[in-house]
């Protein structure tokens, strides 16, 4: 997505430079199309969602790319959106927005998130201090033949 200005000094930029700064009006309609490499599309969705009016239009194109296809199935199962228009060839997606703001709440209450990668199945490992076999361990083998390359390449033995 490039950006032309309605001023008499145009100015081309790409959307990931210009919408992060810019002072959008109230939107009845937004486009994303344009660059296709990650994250692009998604930074053309961020900045523009919350300035696109209730009851505005989103049109994602190219969602039979990897990109736009992410964004436009993100969109299909948020509650804030209503998919209007699926496209059989895959070609683009219409959404409609049907509650304002789209950015507040936290990850794991977005609908594609949880069904993508379920807050359950996310499990953080506590550090463990090193137990009595790995504290013997690092007396009796030699740090610079054994212990040294272990290290390294696995983290074990772990230092205390």
């Amino acid at each position: 997505m490039e950006f032309r200005s309605t001023r008499s000094n145009p100015f081309l930029e790409p959307s990931q430079v210009y919408l992060p700064r810019a002072s959008l009006p109230a939107l009845d309609l937004v486009l994303i199309d344009g660059d296709h490499s990650f994250p692009t599309p998604f930074i053309d969705w961020y900045y523009p969602a919350d300035r696109l009016k209730i009851g505005g239009w989103m049109v994602v194109d190219d969602t039979q790319l990897v990109t736009g296809r992410i964004l436009a199935d993100f969109m299909r199962v948020d509650l804030r959106w209503r998919e209007a228009i699926r496209h059989p060839s895959g070609r683009f997606a219409v959404y409609q927005k049907l509650t304002h703001p789209i950015h507040h709440g936290i990850w794991m209450d977005q609908p594609y998130v949880q069904d993508t990668c379920p807050v359950g199945s996310i499990r953080i490992k506590p550090d463990r201090v090193p137990g009595p076999i790995e504290r013997s361990l690092t007396r009796i083998l030699p740090w610079r033949l054994v212990q040294q390359p272990l290290r390294a390449r696995f983290n074990w033995p772990r230092a205390e």
